[in-house]
């Protein structure tokens, strides 16, 4: 099963979530060429003709197959100005799904990412349960973190979220660390 991403955007309080769009170049730059930001995620640091390609790429975007990646756009609401993005894979099963994220610095702290990836999750949690046997309904989401990322442990378990794996001494961008995967069910 694909999921069609028509339900795009989705607007919250004070955001709006939603495909990349070209003038988002400069915004989006701003924390994918931050070594602090990229340390703990799974991308490296980009050009600017790298992003510029990425942008185009992901904005054409419209549904991900199983095993598939798309990244969702997240901007305020009132200006439109890119403050971060949330990636969304659709896991094989086509029924689970993970989820990662990254804000600017400047708009880390103010709760934007965790508006965002709830409001995210609970969509998708409850955008196919009206089909009648609940064949197509998303049962899972889970997300992979570095131990020593306090704030994206934090916002994991604010998210309802709950851990159910830890794999020491992993290997990531030439470092060990401990990466702790955490789920959430479908209970709706």
């Amino acid at each position: 099963m694909c999921l069609d991403l028509s339900f795009l955007p989705i607007t919250t309080e004070r955001l709006t979530l939603r495909l990349f769009r070209s003038n988002d170049l400069s915004q989006f730059l701003q924390y994918r060429q931050d070594e602090e930001i990229a340390r703990y995620q799974g991308w490296d640091l980009l050009k600017p003709e790298e992003a510029a390609s990425f942008i185009l790429d992901n904005s054409k975007i419209t549904s991900i197959p199983p095993d598939g990646w798309v990244q969702i756009a997240i901007a305020k609401k009132e200006s439109n100005e890119l403050v971060g993005d949330i990636g969304l894979h659709l896991l094989e099963s086509g029924s689970e799904f993970e989820i990662g994220f990254s804000l600017t610095r400047e708009e880390q702290g103010k709760g934007f990412a965790r508006e965002a990836t709830s409001n995210l999750i609970n969509y998708l949690f409850t955008i196919n349960n009206s089909s009648p046997d609940n064949s197509k309904k998303f049962t899972k989401v889970e997300a992979t973190t570095d131990s020593r990322n306090e704030p994206s442990l934090k916002l994991l378990k604010t998210l309802g979220m709950t851990c159910i794996k830890i794999d020491n001494a992993v290997e990531f961008k030439g470092e060990l660390c401990t990466e702790q995967t955490f789920e959430k069910l479908n209970n709706m």
